[in-house]
C-alpha cells in the first residue's frame, strides 16, 4: 500500500497506466479525506512476482553463495553509511 498526495499529478490523472490495466486500485485514504491510497490487486501482485522473477534471474548475484551475497550486503551496507557513522579502519 502507498498514500500519495491529492497533488501528485500522475496518479491524478484520467489514463493512468497502471489502474486502467487492473494492476492498481485507488482507494480513500482512511485518515486524509484528500488523499487516496494506491493499492496492488491480485493482478498487480502477479506481475510483482514476474518482474521480481525476472531480475533475480539476470542478476549477477545468482552467482554468489549464500554466504558470499551476505558480505556483500553488509560490505555495501558499510559503504552507505554516513561517514560519521563509520567505524574506525585499523
Amino acid at each position: 500500500m502507498m498514500s500519495c498526495p491529492p497533488s501528485h499529478p500522475p496518479i491524478a490523472a484520467a489514463n493512468w497506466k497502471p489502474e486502467n490495466q487492473g494492476l492498481v486500485q485507488r482507494r480513500p485514504h482512511l485518515s486524509d479525506r484528500r488523499a487516496k491510497e494506491i493499492v496492488l490487486t491480485a493482478a498487480g501482485h502477479k506481475s510483482r512476482a514476474g518482474v521480481l522473477d525476472r531480475l533475480n534471474r539476470a542478476s549477477p548475484l545468482i552467482s554468489l553463495s549464500q554466504d558470499q551475497q551476505e558480505s556483500l550486503a553488509g560490505l555495501l551496507r558499510v559503504l552507505l553509511e554516513p561517514q560519521g557513522r563509520q567505524r574506525p579502519s585499523g
